[in-house]
């Protein structure tokens, strides 16, 4: 029992998705708390980096089909990979330089507090 690739990809759009929604709602929550994290937050930062890896893992995962299929002349299969490996490589740059700058305006807002 086999996906095609755009099923795949299609799959991964809606996880995608429904991850970018939650960061979002995360995100927002962040920006009102200046205070210090409490568990159930630290228990989010968790399942964070649970989740880069596992994006992680995926990137490579791609990369390394990619190279398959340009290596079995599969160059439009190939090309996809390529896409879709950059457009979510964009989008995790995005996401962890918004936590940066999320995290460093916590710091100074405690700071400042203090």
């Amino acid at each position: 029992d086999y996906i095609t690739f755009d099923e795949f990809v299609k799959l991964m759009d809606k996880v995608e998705n429904r991850m970018e929604k939650k960061e979002d709602d995360e995100s927002s929550k962040q920006k009102e708390s200046i205070y210090d994290k409490s568990p159930a937050q630290e228990s989010d930062d968790t399942k964070d980096g649970a989740k880069r890896t596992a994006l992680l893992d995926f990137l490579i995962l791609l990369e390394d089909y990619r190279a398959k299929c340009e290596s079995e002349g599969k160059y439009a299969e190939a090309r996809k990979c390529r896409i879709k490996y950059e457009e979510l490589l964009r989008k995790e740059t995005i996401r962890q330089k918004n936590n940066i700058r999320i995290s460093q305006e916590q710091e100074l807002q405690s700071i400042e507090n203090a």
